[in-house]
């Protein structure tokens, strides 16, 4: 089985990457398991070598290295933090935001976990569509009408358009 962690949370203040990354691992580990990591916004910090923690307390750029798996990080949200390639964990690199929706094509089994609609009939709503990471593999699984919702209203225009998924220009709302 194949799975997808996409993270967006710092690596620190909450407890989100944290546990995301401790997964990833865990589930690494399991036989038949295939596990990517796109860490994308402010989790790009977590990838971040020479980070230094006070004592007992966990340290992101350890944890994306014992990920084991391979480890993505948007590069615009690098480039935005001021952070370059050689700043990174060995393990950790940069991609783009084209990369994210193919791999989430091909996580195609967390999808079906969701219990998405399969018999092509079902209506969809999705909050905060952005570049439709999820919105467009998943649309794929239907005929109903599609409605993505964005505080940025060009997420939901970027998501309309057609694509190599399916088009949504005339389902999208």
């Amino acid at each position: 089985m194949s799975t997808l962690f996409i993270l967006n949370d710092a690596p620190y203040g909450t407890e989100r990457s944290y546990n995301g990354l401790r997964l990833a691992r865990a589930l690494a580990k399991l036989d038949g398991e295939t596990v990517r990591v796109f860490l994308m916004g402010d989790a790009v910090a977590c990838a971040k070598t020479g980070q230094k923690v006070p004592g007992g307390y966990y340290n992101a750029g350890d944890m994306v290295r014992m990920v084991g798996s391979e480890v993505a990080l948007c590069g615009t949200c690098m480039d935005a933090r001021g952070y370059a390639d050689e700043d990174m964990v060995p393990n950790a690199r940069r991609s783009t935001l084209k990369e994210l929706p193919e791999w989430t094509a091909a996580a195609d089994k967390v999808l079906d976990r969701l219990r998405l609609p399969l018999d092509g009939s079902d209506d969809m709503l999705e909050f905060g569509c952005g570049y439709g990471t999820f919105t467009l593999p998943a649309a794929s699984r239907t005929h109903g009408t599609v409605t993505a919702l964005d505080i940025e209203p060009g997420m939901v225009s970027l998501v309309a358009q057609p694509t190599g998924f399916c088009s949504l220009a005339a389902r999208c709302r």
